[in-house]
C-alpha cells in the first residue's frame, strides 16, 4: 500500500524533497502516487506546486488522516510479531 507515502510527501513539502528523504528516485515516488490515484480514483498529489503551496490536494489531505492510522497499524502489527516471536524463542509461545 502507497497510502504513507502521502504523509512523507506533505511532511516534506514536494515530490523531490519526498523521494530524497525515502532515498528513491522522484518518478519511482511518482509512479507509487499514480498507482495509489488510480486505486482511489482521486488526483491526491498536486505535480507542480508552486513555492511554499502545500504539495497535496484537497483530497489527499482528507486522505492523509488515514496514512497516519495506516502508519501506526502497521507499527503496533511490527511490534505484535516480535513480541510473539520472542515469546517463540523463549520457549513460551502459547496457542
Amino acid at each position: 500500500m502507497h497510502l504513507p507515502l502521502l504523509a512523507v510527501i506533505a511532511r516534506q513539502g514536494s515530490m523531490a524533497a519526498a523521494a530524497r528523504k525515502l532515498r528513491m528516485h522522484e518518478s519511482k515516488l511518482s509512479r507509487h502516487i499514480k498507482t495509489l490515484e488510480r486505486e482511489t480514483g482521486l488526483v491526491l498529489v498536486v505535480r507542480r506546486p508552486a513555492i511554499g503551496a502545500d504539495p497535496l490536494t484537497e483530497d489527499g489531505k482528507q486522505l492523509l488522516t488515514f496514512a497516519h492510522a495506516y502508519a501506526i497499524a502497521r507499527q503496533q502489527a511490527r511490534a505484535k510479531a516480535n513480541e510473539l516471536t520472542t515469546r517463540r524463542t523463549d520457549g513460551i509461545a502459547r496457542t
